[in-house]
């Protein structure tokens, strides 16, 4: 919902300018116009194929990340800015499971030992793994998820990463759907318990949470 209402005041800024700005150029403002409207209709009605339009396989469609580059531009910098700062592990076990916990992984994080990624952004574009262990289900951030549907009993016995931006909200909330449809906890409540036991701030918005529990 933040995401929404700073994308609203964004637009009513940029139109702003653009009728007050006497120069021929004021035109340029369509891009970063147009870029902000996608992004206000793909948090206000959840719809991620309209941020990079990423596939299941993380191919991605040039002509939306051409239109939403100034905003994926500042979204990436303000991203590798906080990992620098940042003391959070990169990745977390979950304790007593074949399940990690993650932001989306850096050139230096060995992936090989991993039977499959689920890759949960629908901001960034598909990292440096192995098509064969690939699985992308793109999600908004902040939200509650809307592409998560996948064969669960297809990761029993896998060891499986899940990530997403900064391995918080979408990562929790999937992780706790995995550990529930796995049988490894009784309900989504003790899944999320769990997370946090080993990652503690994956720490879902009272939105996504709720969603969650209404499942």
């Amino acid at each position: 919902m933040r995401f929404a209402i700073f994308f609203f005041f964004s637009i009513v800024y940029l139109l702003y300018l653009y009728f007050r700005l006497d120069t021929p150029y004021k035109f340029v403002l369509f891009w970063p116009m147009t870029n902000i409207t996608l992004l206000f209709f793909a948090y206000t009605h959840n719809i991620p194929n309209l941020i990079l339009g990423k596939k299941k396989n993380g191919d991605i469609n040039i002509f939306l990340l051409l239109i939403n580059f100034p905003w994926l531009l500042t979204n990436w910098t303000v991203f590798y800015l906080q990992n620098i700062v940042s003391k959070e592990n990169v990745v977390d076990h979950i304790s007593g499971t074949p399940i990690w916990i993650a932001r989306r992984p850096c050139k230096t994080m060995d992936l090989a030992k991993f039977d499959t990624v689920v890759d949960l952004t629908a901001e960034f574009c598909k990292g440096r793994v192995a098509s064969d262990t690939y699985i992308c289900l793109p999600n908004v951030d902040g939200i509650p998820l809307t592409n998560y549907h996948i064969d669960f009993n297809f990761l029993q016995a896998k060891s499986i990463l899940v990530h997403c931006a900064n391995g918080h909200g979408r990562s929790a909330l999937f992780t706790a759907m995995l550990l529930k449809n796995l049988k490894i906890t009784n309900t989504y409540q003790d899944g999320l318990s769990l997370i946090q036991k080993s990652r503690p701030c994956a720490i879902p918005s009272r939105l996504q949470i709720k969603s969650l529990l209404q499942r």
